[in-house]
């Protein structure tokens, strides 16, 4: 049986280089080697800018003829894995970060909480776009832990995705509220 991979960029922007770097060639070809055989992004709240972003990235892999394309329902086709692009889901923790193997997230400490509490292997990429960002200090904090990987850039990605499948992650634990109220007073 397969796995799946879950991508969010969060319920505020969009993060486009997360999606970009997610809907790559050789990510792809990448975690299908992992075993993944299913992708779901989460494009963010921004629709139909959004929306039109993911498709157009969907568009240029079928240019490479690497992927079966259908961008009318935002459904990628291959014969050894399946991409669904979403838009902002309220949802989106029940229906697709619970049932994960695992979750590439931007570094908004909603995202990251609800993946750990759900002890999903988490790999965290900053966006070093936003001004005044605390992304970087949060998801080193919760990094030096033990509890997820991250990447300070998108060219990352597949390293760490290797990383956080070859590493035994540390779990959070049920005392959430504390540890995390720790980490992130730390880091401000």
């Amino acid at each position: 049986m397969g796995k799946l991979l879950v991508v969010t960029t969060g319920a505020t922007a969009t993060f486009r280089p997360l999606i970009a770097a997610t809907l790559d060639a050789k990510f792809l070809r990448g975690i299908v080697k992992l075993g993944y055989n299913r992708m779901v992004v989460q494009y963010g709240t921004e629709v139909p800018i959004s929306r039109q972003f993911y498709e157009n990235c969907v568009a240029q892999l079928a240019e490479l003829k690497y992927i079966g394309v259908d961008v009318g329902s935002s459904r990628l086709e291959h014969y050894k894995l399946v991409v669904e692009g979403i838009p902002y889901d309220p949802q989106f923790v029940e229906r697709f970060v619970k049932l994960a193997d695992l979750v590439v997230s931007h570094g908004g400490t909603g995202s990251i909480l609800d993946a750990l509490r759900l002890e999903k292997k988490l790999v965290v990429v900053i966006n070093e776009s936003l001004m005044d960002n605390h992304q970087l200090e949060i998801a080193e904090a919760f990094s030096n832990i033990g509890v997820l990987v991250y990447a300070s850039d998108v060219n990352e990605l597949l390293e760490k995705v290797h990383e956080v499948e070859n590493t035994t992650m540390a779990k959070l634990g049920p005392s959430v509220g504390g540890m995390v109220e720790k980490v992130i007073l730390q880091e401000l």
